[in-house]
Parts: C-alpha cells; structure tokens; sequence
C-alpha cells in the first residue's frame, strides 16, 4: 500500500510538472513572439519618423531627438518583457530538471520541490536588477535599438540643412 501511494505521489508530480511545462513553453513562444512584433513596430515606426522628419521643415536636431526617444520607449518596453522571459526561461530549466530526475527520485524528494504560484516571488531585489541589466544589454535585445540610434545619428547629420 505504502509502495502504491509512493507511485500515485510520483505519478501525479510528474503530471503536474508535464503540464507547468507545456504552459511555460507557451509562455516562453510568446514572450519571443512580443519581443519580435515591439521590434517591428519600431522599424516601422522609425521609417515613417525618418521620413516625416525629412519632409518637414523641423530642426534636424529636434527631429533626432524626437525619434531616439521613440526608439528608446520601444527598447524599455522590450527590456520589460525580457526580463518576464528571462524568469520564465529560469522557471522553465528548473521544471525541466525536476523532470529529468523524477523517475529517479522517492516521494519525500519530490514533495521537496516546491511550485510556486508566482515565478516571480521570491526573487531578490539585488536578481532582478541583474536579470533587467542582463535583458537590457542582450545582444537580441540591444543591437537593433542601439543600431536604430546610431544610423539615426549619421543620417541627420549627413541631411542638408534647410
């Protein structure tokens, strides 16, 4: 009886950790996916700035200004759901794990992993700066903003001036 409740116990862990998977998953596609669709919305955004500050009679310098701060609202707001990722991402290598060892472990190992209801509590002030840092300065992440800026920059002083 002990050895059958000890089964039941690994079975249904196993099961609640298949289905934290598939919903972290799904989670973690759409998080790439919003990453992906802020992006285009900048490059989108950014053409037709560009191309309404050239047709417009504004300071060249105002009009860089104005882009650079759309183009770092975009990065923020990327950097935001990033980081949502990145402790999505952490959650899900750690429910992967548990998976792996679940064959192998008893029932009073498992009952040691605890699930929690919010991934991110629990999270200490000193990580999260971390993760948000890590999100910020990603190569995914920064290079197309820090490349938006930068040709934004070259191209308003190669403009003539009107």
């Amino acid at each position: 009886m002990n050895r059958d409740k000890e089964e039941f116990l690994l079975n249904h862990k196993r099961e609640c950790l298949l289905e934290e998977y598939k919903a972290l998953n799904s989670e973690l596609q759409f998080d790439s996916n919003i990453s992906m669709s802020i992006k285009n919305w900048c490059i989108t955004v950014w053409l037709i700035s560009f191309g309404l500050a050239y047709q417009s009679k504004i300071n060249p310098l105002s009009g860089a200004f104005a882009i650079i701060v759309a183009i770092a609202v975009f990065w923020l707001v990327n950097i935001f759901y990033s980081y949502h990722g990145l402790i999505h991402r952490k959650r899900f290598n750690q429910v992967c794990s548990w998976l792996n060892q679940v064959s192998l472990s008893t029932a009073e190992d498992v009952s040691q992993w605890q699930t929690p209801a919010n991934p991110f509590k629990g999270i200490s002030t000193g990580d999260k700066i971390r993760t948000i840092l890590k999100s910020a300065i990603s190569p995914l992440i920064s290079i197309i903003y820090i490349s938006l800026i930068m040709v934004t920059c070259i191209l308003f002083i190669m403009l003539p001036r009107r």
